[in-house]
């Protein structure tokens, strides 16, 4: 995020090199977990990992999504954008991790390893952020987004990393074994069912 008045950012914003964890979103009572991963220019993006839907985007000499419950994949246009679940997850994702929005950014406080940001954008008069920023990694971890009436902030959701390690440990970036290539109108005609 930039400052309104140009000077430097508050925070880094530069997308890690490596990583892994649990994107969690949630917003009122519903919670929705995203797995994320980055080694380099491969990257991986499990949408309900272990649910009876898994979604798999992964990146690597280009970009397949999977379908774990059929093992079938697809192969997407690099930059092309997916299924609406993972095009939010991927805006998600780049906001928390990338963003550089025109705002004002006020230091709320530091504690435990974690600093806490006001974080206004320039033209948006009934909308800030809370952001959480891991000292340690230097990246933020959460953001919490609220809209605002008459001064007073109403949380609307939240984006949080849980378990964040800066590594790709363990993470696999191969298709599953067995797994079916078929055409990418049969790939989103089978997701719809």
């Amino acid at each position: 995020l930039v400052v309104a008045n140009e000077r430097p950012p508050a925070y880094s914003s530069k997308d890690p090199d490596a990583y892994r964890g649990m994107l969690v979103i949630t917003a009122r009572d519903s919670e929705r977990k995203i797995f994320l991963a980055r080694s380099g220019a491969l990257r991986r993006m499990d949408i309900d990992p272990g649910g009876q839907r898994p979604l798999t985007l992964l990146v690597i000499d280009k970009e397949y999504l999977i379908n774990g419950a059929e093992n079938i994949h697809a192969i997407r246009p690099t930059g092309a954008v997916g299924p609406p679940q993972m095009a939010f997850v991927e805006d998600l994702t780049r906001r928390l991790l990338t963003a550089r929005d025109r705002a004002s950014v006020e230091l709320l406080d530091e504690s435990e390893g974690v600093s806490r940001f006001r974080v206004r954008p320039e033209h948006g008069e009934n909308f800030e952020s809370i952001v959480y920023v891991d000292n340690a990694a230097g990246i933020p971890v959460k953001q919490e987004f609220y809209s605002l009436t008459n001064g007073e902030g109403y949380l609307q959701y939240s984006v949080e990393f849980r378990d964040l390690k800066l590594d790709a440990a363990g993470v696999s970036f191969d298709l599953p074994d067995g797994s079916r290539e078929v055409s990418l109108d049969e790939f989103y005609r089978r997701l719809r069912r």
